[in-house]
């Protein structure tokens, strides 16, 4: 993330059950903003999308 400029949107992918609560804190705890997350595929294939915005 501190590759990025400021306003990038970096987009997350993952198949872990912990990430809907592990990448909120993440970005919380730096200053990022979640804009959006999905869950998509169906199983055994489910991940979770985020679209995470640094400030």
């Amino acid at each position: 993330m501190e590759a990025l400029p400021r306003g990038a949107v970096l987009e997350i992918f993952s198949k872990d059950v912990y990430a809907p609560y592990e990448v909120p804190t993440w970005a919380g705890k730096y200053g990022y903003r979640i804009l959006k997350h999905e869950r998509r595929g169906v199983f055994p294939f489910r991940y979770h999308r985020f679209l995470v915005e640094k400030p």
